[in-house]
C-alpha cells in the first residue's frame, strides 16, 4: 500500500479495524465465529482471505486482482477481482495516515 514493507503491521491492523467497524457488511462473507477469525488474521504470518481483500479495497480505494499461473493459457489469468461495491464514504474516515504514530509493530517483529 506504501511501497515499502515497514508498514506492514499498520495495513494489518488497519484492515482489521475496518472489518470489526463494517462487520454488519463482512461477517456473512465468514464462516467462523467473527471475534475469533478477526483475532486470528490480526496475528502476524495469517494469510488474509477474501473479505480481507475486499477490506483493503475499500480502506486504500484501489482496485484489486489475484492471479495465478495457467499452464492450459500458458500464463497467467486473473482468478478474482476486488474492487469498490461497499459503502466507499464509510472508508475515507479510517484510512490511516502513512507516517501516523500507530505503524510501529507493537510485538516487536519485523514486518513482513
Amino acid at each position: 500500500m506504501y511501497g515499502d514493507d515497514a508498514y506492514h503491521a499498520l495495513v494489518r491492523r488497519s484492515c482489521m479495524d475496518y472489518l470489526e467497524a463494517e462487520r454488519a457488511y463482512f461477517e456473512p462473507y465468514v464462516a467462523d465465529d467473527f471475534d475469533a477469525y478477526v483475532a486470528e488474521k490480526r496475528r502476524d504470518s495469517t494469510w488474509g482471505d477474501e473479505p480481507e481483500l475486499q477490506a483493503l479495497c475499500e480502506l486504500y480505494d484501489r482496485p484489486a486482482q489475484v492471479w495465478a499461473y495457467d499452464a492450459d493459457a500458458h500464463g497467467a489469468r486473473v482468478l478474482r477481482a476486488f474492487g469498490l461495491t461497499h459503502d466507499d464514504a464509510a472508508a475515507d474516515e479510517r484510512r490511516p495516515a502513512p507516517h501516523s504514530d500507530d505503524d510501529d509493530d507493537d510485538d516487536g517483529d519485523a514486518a513482513a
